[in-house]
């Protein structure tokens, strides 16, 4: 995956020997549902969310994270399994920017049929994730 030029033929190399529990995750589930990123996270690594049951891929071609992945927060894209918008969205808010993370919110709560309800309730389904606070603001 790491070699392949075209970048939906790196998605599909670092997908296919996946455990069906995996899902294309963080940036690369946001590029698949075309949801615009700033410029320096289009060359990342492929990034992949197991459920925290199943055992975490170890390969050099993917960035592997390990959380709670109920169904709902689960999509199809073409042949792909990708995190859902709204899910989508909460995994960003770790790597975004304050600025960057409200531009998005707008465009997944315009244009990808997602509520304010729903993305607080996905974000509230995440009790433990990087960038989260632990205490009140």
């Amino acid at each position: 995956a790491e070699h392949a030029d075209d970048i939906k033929a790196r998605w599909l190399a670092a997908y296919l020997p996946l455990r069906p529990e995996s899902v294309l995750s963080h940036t690369t589930a946001a590029w698949i549902e075309r949801l615009p990123l700033p410029y320096q996270y289009a060359l990342l690594p492929v990034h992949v969310t197991t459920p925290r049951e199943v055992p975490r891929p170890r390969r050099r071609d993917i960035v592997t994270h390990h959380a709670f992945l109920p169904a709902a927060h689960t999509v199809v894209i073409g042949d792909l399994r990708v995190t859902s918008p709204a899910r989508t969205y909460v995994d960003m808010a770790a790597l975004l920017r304050f600025h960057e993370l409200v531009a998005l919110g707008d465009l997944v709560l315009r244009d990808h049929g997602v509520t304010a309800e729903e993305l607080l309730e996905v974000a509230q389904a995440r009790l433990r994730y990087p960038g989260r606070r632990l205490g009140p603001p």
